[in-house]
């Protein structure tokens, strides 16, 4: 059969030629043992064949299927663990030169640091590399931080969440990728849906080995490290999963179970290995942690007795921009939100994005507004959760105003003039 009816067919069964192992001796066997995710040569096969197959057996003919598949059945994990083209490439080892990439079978990857320090800009370019090599993929949103992104289906928004069915549906075809936005849930009720879709997934993943891969971002507010555990579970064994978080502590113990690579990401990336180790109780890395240099992360695989390796990563071909409207119409979690509280802390009118920051400096009293803008409590909020540095110095300008309805007045034609787009009236 040729590659291109191998597909074809595949697609009939809602199947990824990813998942399908192939077997063959043969120069005609070529072209479709290219195009599954496992190629197998028998013993009697031609050399060419050989050169190019994933595994070869020690029999031949029917007796080299018979082992293939006896040794599939009896333990999947020994027959394929040598396969690794269908690891994600991360980067380039700085001191040694080599390929490093991300292990596809063996846990989840987590990717944690700082805000701001390029968490998100080093998984758009994870998500380019899948999208390249026709990979499936699911990217759990609650930020909406993936809106942007091309050739992937976008489900929800600020005012409406996709039900867990209609994400399946998408994902039912086996070549459309899909990201789930969350903005329309708030905090509390997202591990709640989580569980839900996840649930969906895993059917899904146990009979058709799709999605290859599950982004979730903002993984502590779908899996959160809680008293309340009950909706916050996960797979033990789950792989060729992504967690994305400012810090492992902030996740569940199930969460944190399923991770067998560790991704530190800024400034403080080592301090990312001490705290997962005090977080699970392993024990931290038996050699120093590398010093890293700038635009690099730090690799750390659990399973491997090597010591974290300090990764040069590349830029992604389409640069992320973080949308306006997300900002101005969506409904940011109680983490990200603005409080007024005043110099008492009488108050507590939560701003859940700027038209409602808008609404809400537009009633409050002077004194109100003016404390909190001799902090400079308004300037860090736009920088530090609405992440606009421009905002956030035009905020610092009007900090010098003493005016209340002067500072109040350039404070709004500042947001409005940069969110033009968006409603924020």
């Amino acid at each position: 059969m040729p590659a291109s009816g191998l597909r074809a067919a595949l697609e009939d069964l809602k199947l990824s030629p990813h998942n399908v192992v192939g077997i063959g001796d043969a120069e005609n066997d070529q072209a479709f043992l290219s195009a599954c995710g496992c190629s197998v040569a028998v013993a009697n096969a031609l050399q060419a064949v050989k050169d190019t197959a994933d595994l070869k057996t020690t029999a031949s003919r029917g007796a080299g299927v018979a082992e293939l598949i006896t040794g599939w059945l009896s333990d999947p994990a020994a027959i394929f663990s040598g396969v690794r083209k269908h690891d994600i490439r991360l980067g380039e080892d700085i001191e040694e030169g080599i390929t490093v990439s991300l292990p596809s079978d063996r846990g989840a990857v987590l990717i944690a640091g700082a805000s701001g320090v390029g968490k998100t800009t080093l998984t758009h370019l994870l998500i380019e590399r899948m999208a390249a090599g026709g990979y499936q993929f699911c990217i759990v949103d609650p930020e909406g931080d993936y809106d942007d992104l091309e050739h992937v289906i976008h489900l929800g928004d600020g005012s409406r969440t996709p039900s867990p069915e209609d994400v399946l549906s998408v994902l039912d075809a086996p070549r459309a990728s899909v990201a789930v936005n969350l903005l329309g849930i708030d905090v509390p009720e997202r591990p709640v849906y989580f569980s839900k879709l996840m649930g969906q997934i895993s059917g899904l993943r146990a009979g058709t080995g799709r999605p290859h891969w599950l982004i979730l971002d903002e993984t502590h507010h779908l899996a959160p490290n809680t008293q309340d555990s009950e909706h916050t579970s996960l797979p033990d064994n789950l792989s060729s999963a992504v967690f994305i978080t400012t810090g492992p502590r902030n996740l569940s113990r199930s969460a944190l179970r399923s991770v067998g690579t560790i991704v530190g990401v800024g400034g403080e990336a080592a301090d990312v290995l001490v705290e997962f180790s005090q977080s699970t109780g392993k024990p931290p890395p038996d050699a120093p942690t590398p010093a890293l240099p700038e635009e690099a992360v730090l690799d750390w695989d659990l399973s491997s007795s090597q010591r974290p390796r300090a990764v040069t990563v590349g830029k992604a071909k389409r640069t992320h921009r973080r949308h306006t409207r997300k900002y101005a119409e969506g409904r940011l979690g109680e983490d990200k939100s603005f409080y007024f509280r005043g110099a008492t802390g009488a108050l507590n009118l939560r701003a859940f994005n700027l038209a409602t920051f808008l609404q809400l400096a537009t009633g409050v009293d002077e004194e109100t507004w003016l404390f909190h803008l001799k902090r400079g409590d308004y300037t860090a909020w736009f920088r530090d959760d609405i992440k606009d540095e421009a905002l956030a110095e035009e905020a610092r300008r009007i900090e010098s105003i003493k005016d209340a309805a002067a500072s109040r007045e350039e404070m709004a034609t500042a947001i409005k003039r940069r969110y033009a787009a968006a409603d924020v009236e």
